[in-house]
């Protein structure tokens, strides 16, 4: 009866804490990137966390507006996108969000994340001509 109960109340506060970060404008995406051109900031990625052949990706402009977020959450057992992920928490403690230019370090990570299709968790704005505005984005779970 107790272990229940406990659930009950564990399922319900989840619900509670969770529904308000689903309704709102800027709540994170996971997106699976397929490519980075680093000369533009454009991120080439499909919504979810699977890869649609038969759909084109969407287009997200990735620029030093950018936040850039930690991890979301390290599953076991290791994905070979750990080190890529370890790496970009280290660097968004050493190196503030902003500024006029895009930080090397990350467009370089981004571009490995995106080879090795790492999910990735955004934040974003529509543009009004079919491409997206990353306002924030991490390594995903």
């Amino acid at each position: 009866m107790l272990r229940r109960t406990l659930l009950a109340l564990g399922i319900g506060s989840v619900v509670f804490m969770t529904a308000p970060a689903a309704f709102s404008d800027e709540a994170p995406v996971l997106l699976t990137p397929v490519g980075f051109d680093d000369t533009t900031g454009i991120l080439s990625a499909y919504e979810g966390t699977t890869v649609d052949a038969f759909h084109p990706p969407a287009f997200y402009f990735f620029g030093p507006a950018t936040v850039h977020l930690t991890s979301v959450l390290h599953l076991l057992p290791p994905s070979p996108c750990d080190g890529l992920v370890r790496a970009w928490d280290v660097n968004v403690l050493h190196h503030p969000a902003g500024g006029k230019d895009m930080q090397p370090v990350f467009v370089a990570l981004l571009t490995l994340l995106a080879t090795h299709q790492c999910t990735l968790s955004a934040s974003l704005t529509a543009n009004g001509d079919g491409t997206f505005s990353l306002l924030s984005i991490g390594p995903g779970n």
